[in-house]
């Protein structure tokens, strides 16, 4: 299981109160309270017997999972891929359909740096409250079964909040993304992938005024039926428009 607000310590904490503690937590010392507490909630997944690729080594599918930066810059930024990066990409989707999934598991990602401020004021508007707002994959997406992890993207060298943060929660994963941390060089970040062409429907987004700063909280869900979203607006995971009106991308 992962780490969520509902385990452990976490169980009669309001949102705020939740993610207060999450942002203070020091993760530098062994022998602290939060580093105890972690331990008191629990491990994060791991999985416990490598997956037989094939014809893929164990070592070439750890790089594939987890070093795909050269590909993911191609499709976020619409480049034609190599074929090398066809085949990459090809490899990878077919190692995902072998891994565990995190079906029903609480996901957590932080993005700071380069968030659409088109985005941000929207929020600020509320305009998200009367409109369907989506979010697409435009590339292999990580998110963590762990807020703690999620929180060291959205903090600064300083310890203090970025000012154009994001965090994205998603309550209740389906089957679709996969845990890959048995093959990642930083198991203890509980990474899960999801794959290219994903929707996700924001549900709710709360500021969040914390100690060490002020960020949004976005809840969202995944959409398994987009043709039921026509008119919806679409953004990446950094606020970035896809589509504000018309068919989809």
């Amino acid at each position: 299981m992962g780490i969520s607000k509902c385990d452990g310590c976490f169980s009669s904490i309001n949102e705020t109160q939740f993610w207060d503690r999450v942002m203070s937590f020091n993760n530098y010392s062994p022998d602290s309270t939060d580093n105890k507490l972690i331990n008191a909630l629990g491990k994060v997944r791991n999985v416990q017997q490598a997956v037989n690729f094939g014809n893929i080594s164990e070592e070439d599918a750890g790089y594939l999972l987890t070093e795909h930066g050269e590909l993911t810059e191609h499709l976020i930024n619409n480049k034609k891929l190599s074929p090398k990066l066809e085949h990459d990409m090809i490899e990878i989707n077919q190692l995902m359909k072998m891994l565990p999934s995190t079906n029903g598991t609480t996901l957590y990602r932080g993005v700071r740096n380069s968030v659409d401020r088109r985005f941000t004021d929207m929020l600020v508007n509320d305009f998200h409250k009367n409109s369907n707002i989506l979010f697409k994959t435009s590339s292999y997406l990580s998110f963590s079964e762990s807020p703690f992890i999620a929180k060291n993207y959205v903090i600064d060298s300083e310890g203090k909040m970025t000012k154009d943060g994001l965090l994205f929660v998603i309550e209740k994963s389906t089957d679709v993304p996969r845990a890959i941390s048995f093959y990642s060089p930083n198991p203890s970040e509980a990474e899960v992938l999801y794959p290219l062409g994903k929707y996700f429907k924001l549900t709710n987004a709360t500021y969040l005024q914390l100690s060490k700063g002020s960020i949004w909280r976005v809840q969202i869900s995944e959409v398994e039926d987009i043709n039921q979203y026509d008119n919806a607006m679409i953004f990446d995971f950094w606020g970035k428009p896809i589509r504000f009106l018309g068919g989809l991308l």
